[in-house]
């Protein structure tokens, strides 16, 4: 039986296989140097420009703490996101609600890291 963010216990197979995916994904992260996690840039395909390995750790970190809280919330009503997410969160709302709005096509300057603002041309 697994544990989720919030200390709840998340039995079957589907929420087994939620913590040891994400406890895997943590694994992976943790295991790039910290050249690695400098220089490296992945490709999102709703995103208009590769980005850094702390932009989708933060973004996993987002699924993770929406998607635990949507599975407990089904056991407890009163269920909240994980107080030691929230932060983060709210860190990165900036570049989401950006994504609202769509990307410009072709930016002609982007300035700003890990979340540029980028200008149309």
């Amino acid at each position: 039986m697994g544990v989720g963010a919030l200390g709840r216990d998340v039995t079957g197979r589907a929420g087994r296989g939620f913590l040891s995916a994400n406890e895997a994904l943590v694994v992976r992260y943790e295991s790039l140097d910290a050249q690695t996690r400098e220089d490296l840039r992945i490709s999102l395909a709703f995103l208009p420009m590769p980005v850094d390995v702390a932009t989708v750790a933060g973004l996993r970190l987002s699924e993770f703490t929406f998607h635990t809280r949507d599975v407990e919330v089904a056991f407890d009503p009163a269920a909240v996101l994980a107080s030691a997410a929230t932060g983060p969160l709210l860190d990165q709302a900036g570049m989401l609600i950006g994504r609202i709005g769509g990307w410009p096509e072709a930016p002609a300057t982007c300035v700003g890291d890990p979340f540029p603002i980028c200008e149309r041309r």
